[in-house]
């Protein structure tokens, strides 16, 4: 009947001597009515015996756990998606995390969480003071799990996965410092210019009549708010709406350490210069600066300087002309979300007023104004694109890089014990549980499986060829890390179980690919807490 079956099958020849490798076929193989394998069964060669006639088959069963892995194959952590958890990185969602209810998705085991881990940040108060901006999000392990089995197709039924035990388990980010994504980034930024030339308003310095040979006048120009209105015309874009072009004010919408500069192309323009009864009359300057402000301030609107105003930085030109081009650049500030910023122009001139001959100036009032020109730019771009309070965080960056898949569930599998095996009531489900909890414990268990019709053999002490089981977790080269191993020659969280037996020597080592997270205490409040220095 075997070859009958196997004839029609794999195509064997009447001398059962080829067959075609390239086919397989479906098995379940039962044991007292109990599956034991759902998967393909391959034929490797066909041995005749040429005296008997005798055939044997060589097979190869892959059951449908080999499935699994091969169906998970060479893909990474980082193939996983998590990003419905994006969020922004605020106090009210850091303190939310901690209770399930008002977690992101109110289910423990899922989401994400705020542990309170000293990430070294803080350059001062350590150990009490912790600040949002520093606070970086983990992902649960039983998450990590439900994902790699939902993406190769495949379910579990187990007390130990969905335990309160192992849904409590977190991994931290590996990064050192988490990002803004791409979007973020430039929703963070604006880039805006002038498109025409802005008139500014005039300031009054001199009224006649007056009669002499030359007025000396001084004179400080109320500053000049320059307006860039353009920001939405290609390569000038504000898409994260953070420029104003109505009132030339740049207010964050993240906090964040920002570079902000400034091209200021303006003339200063002299009006008005007094008529006179049949003579020309002309200024001559004898000394003008003129200061380009990036200013900081409270209100919102066009203020006298100085009220409530902070000069963050400016620059001073002294010329003897009327053209001028600045560039005025913050290299690196702090700016918190909500604050304004500005680009404004003052001026301080004294000049000389001349007459051709010495008549009366009857006529006008003298006036002075900027001229803010085209292509002026104002401009924020982030110093670098670490996240900070009120950032938006994409979550997948807190997956850790370039760990398989496989190997991350080998190390699962390694940490907890478990042993998996087919669910004979449904299809592509595993039972998993700890060795220790229920498979294949107790006499009665193997009795059945014996097979009476062969010599079987009793050893006093099964297979036991190792004499210490070493437990390691993976050695790291942070501070508190390479200090526990320094002094104990050991990774932190290290075990090991000893046999009795005086003919074995060798220790058996498991290790796991996670590196331990030292708890640390200190003498502030005796709290003693997680340390990633």
């Amino acid at each position: 009947d075997v070859d009958l079956f196997f004839r029609v099958i794999w195509k064997l020849n009447s001398t059962l001597t080829t067959f075609d490798p390239r086919l397989k076929c479906k098995i379940k193989y039962y044991v007292n009515e109990v599956l034991q394998l759902d998967g393909d069964l391959q034929l490797i060669k066909v041995i005749v015996d040429p005296d008997s006639k005798t055939v044997n088959y060589q097979t190869t069963a892959t059951g449908t756990i080999g499935n699994l892995f091969l169906a998970i194959g060479d893909a990474y952590l980082t193939d996983l998606d998590f990003s419905d958890y994006d969020h922004d990185l605020t106090a009210a969602n850091v303190t939310n995390s901690w209770i399930p209810a008002t977690s992101v998705t109110g289910v423990i085991g899922s989401g994400y969480y705020y542990g309170l881990i000293n990430w070294g940040e803080n350059q001062i108060l350590t150990d009490v003071e912790y600040h949002v901006k520093h606070m970086r999000p983990q992902l649960y392990k039983r998450e990590y799990m439900a994902k790699i089995f939902a993406s190769a197709g495949y379910t579990w039924t187990s007390t130990y996965l969905d335990s309160a035990y192992y849904k409590s388990q977190l991994i931290p980010p590996t990064k050192e410092y988490l990002t803004l994504g791409a979007t973020a980034i430039t929703n963070s930024q604006f880039y805006a210019r002038r498109n025409a030339t802005q008139t500014g308003a005039t300031t009054p310095c001199f009224y006649g009549p007056w009669s002499g040979t030359k007025i000396l006048n001084s004179l400080s120009i109320p500053s000049e708010v320059v307006l860039f209105n353009e920001d939405n015309v290609l390569p000038y874009n504000d898409p994260g709406g953070n420029y104003t072009p109505a009132n030339g004010i740049f207010s964050p919408t993240t906090t964040n350490t920002f570079i902000i500069e400034t091209l200021v192309n303006f003339d200063v323009v002299l009006e008005n210069v007094g008529a006179t009864a049949g003579a020309a009359s002309y200024a001559i300057i004898n000394f003008a600066s003129f200061d380009v402000y990036i200013t900081q301030f409270n209100g919102i609107g066009w203020q006298a300087v100085g009220t409530n105003s902070v000069f963050l930085v400016n620059i001073t030109l002294a010329a003897l002309t009327s053209s001028h081009q600045v560039y005025v650049q913050i290299p690196s500030w702090a700016a918190l979300a909500t604050e304004n910023y500005r680009v404004e122009i003052a001026g301080n001139i004294s000049f000389n007023l001349f007459t051709a001959t010495n008549v009366l100036i009857v006529d006008g009032a003298t006036t002075w104004r900027f001229d803010s020109k085209v292509n002026s730019t104002y401009s924020a771009r982030l110093l670098n694109n670490n996240i900070t309070e009120g950032g938006f965080l994409e979550i997948n960056q807190c997956i850790p890089t370039e760990v398989k898949q496989i190997d991350w569930l080998m190390t699962e599998i390694k940490a907890a014990n478990l042993y998996m095996i087919p669910n004979p009531d449904k299809a592509k489900d595993y039972i998993i549980e700890p060795r220790d909890d229920g498979f294949y414990t107790g006499e009665d268990n193997w009795s059945e499986l014996l097979d009476f019709s062969k010599d079987y053999e009793v050893l006093p002490v099964s297979e036991l060829d190792t004499k210490r089981y070493e437990f390691w977790n993976k050695q790291d080269s942070d501070q508190y890390n390479d200090a526990y191993f320094k002094q104990y020659k050991q990774t932190y969280g290290f075990g090991y179980t000893d046999c009795v037996s005086e003919f074995v020597k060798p220790v058996k080592k498991t290790e796991l690919i996670y590196a331990p997270t030292p708890i640390v205490d200190n003498q502030v409040n005796g709290l003693i807490l997680p340390k990633i220095f």
